[in-house]
Formats: C-alpha cells, sequence, structure tokens
C-alpha cells in the first residue's frame, strides 16, 4: 500500500545494526524540527539483525514513522530501485545507514524545490570514522590526490562536483560554496520525481559498494541539461563504520569490484579505451601496487568483463 506524501526519504541497509538506528534517531528528530510530512522507506537487506534492531525497528513501524521493506538481494542501486518504485512523494531524498543529520538539513531540501525548478539538489556531506584512529587515517587519505582535484576544480571553475570530459570526477562537496554542480555524493542526494522518469532509475550492474552508481544518474542528467544544486546546509555526518554495510577490507576482492564498476562506468557513459582507464585510476593502480597485487590482471579481467557486461542488451536495465 502506497501512503501519501509530498517528500519521500528511502534508506538502503545492509548489516548495519547500532549505526543504523542512531541514523534513523537523527532523521527523526530532523523531521520532527522540520515540521514538513516526509515518508520513510527503509529497505533492509540485512538476513539477520541483532535483537535490539529489530525491536528498534519494529517500533519505528508500529508507530507509523518508518516503511519498513525487505529484500534478499544485497545490491545499493537495486534497493534505491525497489525504495523508489514505493514511495509516493514528487520529492525522493536518498541517505545512507551511516549517516547523522545535521541541524536544519531537510529543511534546506525543502525551502529550495519549493522556491526552485532544480532537479535535484545534493548536499554537504562530511567524513567521519566511528573510531579516533579512523579519523586520522581519513585525513591522511592520499593528501596529493586531494590537492590535485580541488585544484583541478578550481581551474575549472567549479567549487563542489564536476564531471570533466575526460571522464574525471572532481568532487569537493565538503567546501561552503552553493551553486550549480555537476552531481553530487550517493549518501545525500535529493530529486524531483520527474528525473526518473525521464532517465530510468539506478543500473543495478553495479556491484559490492556500487561505487559510481549515483555518478552513473548525473551523468546522465547532464547531458539532458538537468540542473543540480549544491546546498551546503542540506548537511550530513558520513560515519566510516568499520562494521556493516557493502564496504569491505582493501583485498583482492575489493579491487576486483573496485575496477569493474570503474570500468564499467567509464565504458558505458564514455566508450573509453582500456588505456585511459588506467590513466584515470593512477592513484588507485599505486595502491594495489602497494599491496603486492597483480594489478595489470585485476585491471585487464575487469575491463574485459564490464565491457560484455556493457554489450549485453539488458546493461540499460536500471
Amino acid at each position: 500500500m502506497k501512503h501519501s506524501a509530498i517528500y519521500s526519504i528511502i534508506i538502503p541497509t545492509y548489516n548495519r545494526e547500532r549505526v543504523l538506528c542512531e541514523t534513523l534517531s537523527s532523521l527523526m528528530e530532523n523531521i520532527r524540527t522540520c515540521g514538513e510530512s516526509f515518508e520513510v522507506i527503509v529497505v533492509d537487506q540485512t538476513k539477520q539483525h541483532e535483537d535490539a534492531t529489530i525491536s528498534f525497528l519494529n517500533k519505528l513501524v508500529e508507530e507509523n514513522k518508518i516503511i519498513l521493506i525487505k529484500e534478499e538481494l544485497a545490491s545499493l542501486p537495486n534497493a534505491r530501485n525497489i525504495g523508489l518504485k514505493a514511495s509516493s512523494g514528487s520529492f525522493i531524498l536518498f541517505f545512507d545507514d551511516d549517516v547523522l543529520f545535521q541541524e536544519g538539513c531537510l529543511e534546506s531540501y525543502v525551502n529550495i524545490f519549493q522556491k526552485a525548478d532544480y532537479d535535484s539538489i545534493v548536499g554537504k556531506v562530511t567524513l567521519v570514522h566511528s573510531s579516533p584512529e579512523g579519523n586520522i587515517l581519513l585525513k591522511a587519505n592520499n593528501p596529493f590526490k586531494a590537492k590535485l582535484k580541488k585544484f583541478l576544480s578550481k581551474l575549472l571553475g567549479s567549487n563542489g562536483f564536476v564531471i570533466t570530459f575526460w571522464g574525471s570526477i572532481l568532487n569537493t562537496l565538503d567546501a561552503g560554496k552553493r551553486g550549480c554542480v555537476d552531481g553530487g555524493m550517493g549518501c545525500n542526494m535529493a530529486f524531483r520525481r520527474s528525473v526518473f522518469e525521464k532517465n530510468g532509475c539506478f543500473d543495478i550492474n553495479y556491484r559490492g559498494n556500487a561505487l559510481r552508481e549515483e555518478s552513473d544518474v548525473f551523468v546522465r542528467m547532464k547531458r539532458k541539461k538537468m540542473k543540480i544544486f549544491y546546498e551546503p546546509s542540506a548537511h550530513i555526518f558520513h560515519v566510516m563504520s568499520n562494521n556493516g554495510g557493502c564496504r569491505s577490507s582493501q583485498n583482492l576482492d575489493y579491487w576486483k569490484t573496485y575496477f569493474f564498476n570503474q570500468s564499467y562506468f567509464y565504458i558505458k557513459n564514455f566508450n573509453f579505451s582500456l588505456a585511459w582507464i588506467k590513466c584515470l585510476l593512477f592513484f588507485d593502480i599505486i595502491a594495489c601496487k602497494r599491496q603486492h597485487i597483480d594489478i595489470a590482471k585485476v585491471i585487464k579481467d575487469s575491463y574485459s568483463e564490464a565491457k560484455a557486461t556493457v554489450l549485453q542488451k539488458d546493461s540499460g536495465n536500471y
């Protein structure tokens, strides 16, 4: 049964426990202070929760605060599509299951959608880690790459998120300057329903952590000249938890999935060659080599598999 709402919030979740409860508690407080009517759809791909999580979710369902949908297949884009199909809102907001909503986040989305005709609004994302040691690692994670992205963004006259013609995704959405951008981060983004009616939904061929599944949507929007706006006051903290979710340690399987998703995105949307994709992923290749992984074979196999997937008739099944 579909509920009637102007704003639908969709949260896919997988193997989250305490952090999921914290996310939903934070969301409920943001909804209370916003004063608008929302429907909240949680698409749960977890096979078995802890008792405390089950009790928490059941209580929210009984109080009509969330719509809980159980799904066997663990796939982020598939879960987004399921939530989208079940939703009734004219405006669809997507958040991850490990975020903390900052004051006024939802209100910012509502205000801009009411006042302007943007097709999508993306918010500010501040990465934090669930442990102090993790925060140190986040700050130290490839500082040269981060500086290079910011330099290129400024060179292109962008202070947010830009999809370049050569395929680089330059993301500086921790900035404070609001304005038009090419896209945003999947953990904090909102759309008019018409975007999916015109462009199709999320591509379910993205695997594992589904890297680039949201960029795929934004590329399609950019090519149709749809308008995307970055609003820093729509702010969340993205908690990089060690447990649950679709993130995993950077082992061989992680890198196979990572390079498949990257290759699939670049072949499908830009028809790039293997050589150019290697150039775009230079820093990641270096990181792999430091782990003594046979990166040449991983990239070659991932590229071949991604190309075959694009060529399949159902490669646009989203």
